[in-house]
């Protein structure tokens, strides 16, 4: 009897030594390798820089997928303003072909059309709040000769050629209008509007003078 408890106790024992204290349950995947039942989550931070440039003002933000840049004129810039082809050649108030003249008041220098039909350049330059100089050069355009004789009129002035036809083209006449600072003369040109010939009457900027 006493034997057979013996060997039920140690039975007992042996059981008890062999099953584990708690359940669990455990899948193969397939590789050899028992996965746990459970969930996963992986974050990832968005790593996001900014970049400002000084002088240009130039400024740049990026981050994530998507990037912003933003560029903005500087501070210290400057403008400037110049006439373009066909503009006008200044703001001045003296700078018409009836004012621009030497010690007229200025406030920068001036360059306007001049001569018979304005086919000259009159460059004024302005010194001190005044023109200096008001040059009018003639120019390659104008094929008329170095001398010319007085104007074919009842009083030999240029009033009564004005506008006036004429036959050929650069023919010449010195007035004898009251003189001004340059004598008054009369050229044979086209006119810019009708393309017909007609004496063009004005200072003669000293493109020709009176033939001796």
């Amino acid at each position: 009897m006493n034997g057979r408890i013996s060997c039920l106790g140690a039975i007992s024992i042996l059981i008890y030594v062999c099953v584990p204290s708690g359940c669990s349950s455990s899948t193969d995947n397939g590789t050899g390798t028992a996965g746990a039942t459970g969930t996963s989550s992986t974050t990832s931070s968005t790593t996001s820089s900014s970049t400002t440039a000084g002088g240009d003002g130039v400024s740049t933000t990026s981050g994530g997928a998507g990037e912003m840049s933003t560029t903005g004129a500087g501070g210290g810039g400057a403008g400037t303003a110049t006439g373009g082809a066909g503009g006008p050649a200044s703001s001045d108030a003296s700078c018409t072909s009836a004012l621009a003249k030497t010690g007229a008041p200025c406030t920068t220098d001036c360059n306007i059309g001049c001569g018979f039909n304005a086919i000259g350049t009159k460059t004024c330059t302005c010194q001190g709040g005044f023109y200096s100089a008001c040059p009018c050069p003639k120019p390659a355009a104008y094929l008329g000769a170095a001398t010319a004789p007085y104007c074919n009129t009842p009083d030999g002035m240029t009033a009564g050629l004005k506008k006036m036809p004429c036959e050929k083209e650069w023919d010449e006449c010195i007035g004898k209008d009251p003189n001004t600072g340059t004598p008054q003369g009369c050229a044979c040109m086209k006119d810019p509007t009708t393309m017909t010939l007609v004496w063009a009457c004005g200072s003669t900027n000293k493109w020709f003078s009176l033939a001796m």
